[in-house]
């Protein structure tokens, strides 16, 4: 389904065009902290494994996997508009300009459009990730209260997913218009 979409989506690419991870997910990202007591709360590097799925596309693709699989529902939920439209932009443009200062780079608000306009991609990848995930749990667990308990979790995620897509695309639009 991802690649149908995407053959759609190759928009833009010579605005927001990047070599993405193509599987952006927690099993492909290793943290390094600067002590154990900083476990999870302040990661001072990143490695990114298995490249075998790389692809040259929006540079929203990776962010939309690593939101929508690597980040913990309430934290998604909570800041989820503020990553996009802050943290990650701002962090993207200063890499770009460290770089090469003289890259033309989109404005903030063209990236919110494009997060905006391709978020189904990345909602869709979540689901059949997580959907995937799910019942190859059910298949090797013969436990039926097990299965319940799995059920009850791919349902409560899957919620939060549409809730997280439709709340960022209401804000987002307010924030476009503008």
């Amino acid at each position: 389904t991802i690649e149908e979409e995407m053959k759609n989506w190759k928009s833009n690419l010579q605005q927001f065009g990047v070599l993405c991870h193509g599987n952006f997910t927690r099993e492909n990202l290793l943290f390094k902290y600067k002590s154990n007591l900083e476990s999870r709360l302040s990661p001072c590097d990143a490695v990114f494994q298995d490249f075998s799925r790389a692809f040259y596309g929006s540079c929203v693709m990776d962010l939309y996997q690593f939101l929508f699989t690597s980040i913990d529902i309430e934290i998604r939920n909570r800041f989820m508009a503020d990553f996009v439209c802050s943290v990650y932009y701002d962090s993207f443009v200063k890499t770009l300009m460290s770089i090469n200062n003289n890259l033309a780079v989109f404005s903030k608000s063209d990236f919110i459009r494009e997060f905006n306009d391709k978020i189904f991609c990345g909602f869709v990848f979540a689901a059949e990730l997580h959907t995937w995930l799910v019942r190859e749990a059910e298949w090797s667990c013969p436990d039926r209260h097990s299965r319940t308990q799995a059920d009850s979790k791919y349902e409560k995620y899957m919620l939060a997913l549409m809730k997280d897509v439709a709340k960022f695309k209401g804000k987002a639009n307010v924030t476009i218009e503008k």
